[in-house]
């Protein structure tokens, strides 16, 4: 049995205002397309003060503020920030693209089948 989950785009949103991620700069963000643009811009020894070899910030918002486990999968391990950038943004243009995306899922007890009642034969 599979799941589809239909609304990737919400990982597209604003998360709100508590959930921004501040860079050591002051510079917020607050989704996904907003991140992937500061990330061009955004000076190396501020990326570097978030992510490098004892930690990875940027995966970690984004795993507990956005929810998107691919994509904290696929930048979780990397420290560039020019790799980072573009995995984020390929990121955005899939979940732009309204992508549908599968996971294996236990079965719920809803979806177990019921026997089924067969009526009783007539005698003839």
């Amino acid at each position: 049995m599979e799941i589809i989950i239909n609304d990737l785009r919400s990982f597209l949103n604003d998360v709100p205002e508590h959930h921004t991620f501040w860079f050591a700069n002051g510079i917020r963000v607050k989704n996904l397309e907003e991140l992937a643009n500061i990330l061009e811009k955004i000076e190396d020894h501020i990326f570097y003060h978030h992510v490098n070899d004892a930690k990875n910030d940027l995966s970690n918002w984004i795993r507990d503020c956005i929810g998107d486990m691919i994509l904290v999968e696929a930048i979780n391990p990397i420290k560039s920030k020019k790799e980072i950038a573009v995995k984020v943004k390929e990121r955005v243009k899939e979940l732009r693209s309204n992508k549908k995306s599968k996971k294996p899922a236990a079965p719920s007890i809803a979806a177990k089948k019921k026997p089924v009642k067969t009526p009783a034969k007539k005698r003839s």
